[in-house]
């Protein structure tokens, strides 16, 4: 376990350089999930990852719906299987429009 956190925290640089913020952003969270360092709340705290990524990046933060959570695990499933990041991706990428499409809603 200790040598997967070591490699997700090494990775995390040449990955940025490799991916765009919402991909880097979605990578964090399905690579941390995958990993499963702690007995409990993974989830959480990868999507709190998730998030800060995306707020550092300055894009807003993001929530899954209940009733998204099949989709959401779905994404996740077929990263740890075939390492396919782009449905987890492109939910990330929707879920930040949407959230930016309120934000400006709001102003205007």
């Amino acid at each position: 376990m200790y040598k997967q956190v070591k490699d997700f925290y090494s990775d995390l640089t040449w990955r940025g350089n490799e991916l765009n913020q919402i991909e880097l952003a979605a990578w964090t969270h399905a690579e941390f999930v995958r990993i499963h360092p702690f007995p409990d709340r993974n989830g959480r705290t990868s999507r709190l990852v998730m998030n800060y990524q995306l707020m550092a990046s300055s894009f807003p933060a993001i929530s899954i719906a209940k009733e998204n959570r099949l989709e959401y695990f779905n994404t996740l499933e077929a990263y740890a299987v075939d390492g396919n990041l782009a449905p987890l991706s492109d939910m990330v990428a929707e879920l930040t429009q949407q959230q930016l499409d309120r934000c400006l809603g709001m102003i205007g």
